[in-house]
């Protein structure tokens, strides 16, 4: 039978393995009070940032959402709680792909 399954890892595998069509649940930290959750179909993965240039290392910057809301995101690939982070990915699994 197809469906989504959760993917098992952590921030770090599921980086390195986001897909177009996954489901991603990201936790966005800010400065101040306020945090959230965005969750939602990746749409697209816009780009992928080196991190040369960057402190946080490397960076995916991912479009979760659907048709009618998108919210770009900018994942940077080393785990800090204080930034974007993945907390759950899963795929849907197709009964031939099992």
């Amino acid at each position: 039978m197809s469906e989504w399954k959760n993917i098992p890892g952590n921030h770090t595998s599921w980086w390195d393995d986001l897909r177009v069509g996954d489901q991603v649940t990201v936790h966005k930290s800010h400065v101040g009070p306020i945090d959230h959750t965005i969750r939602g179909t990746i749409a697209s993965i816009e780009r992928i940032r080196d991190g040369q240039d960057m402190a946080d290392g490397p960076v995916k910057d991912i479009i979760p959402g659907s048709a009618s809301y998108q919210y770009p995101v900018a994942i940077p690939r080393p785990f800090n709680p204080k930034r974007a982070h993945i907390t759950n990915l899963r795929r849907y699994i197709r009964e031939d792909e099992s």
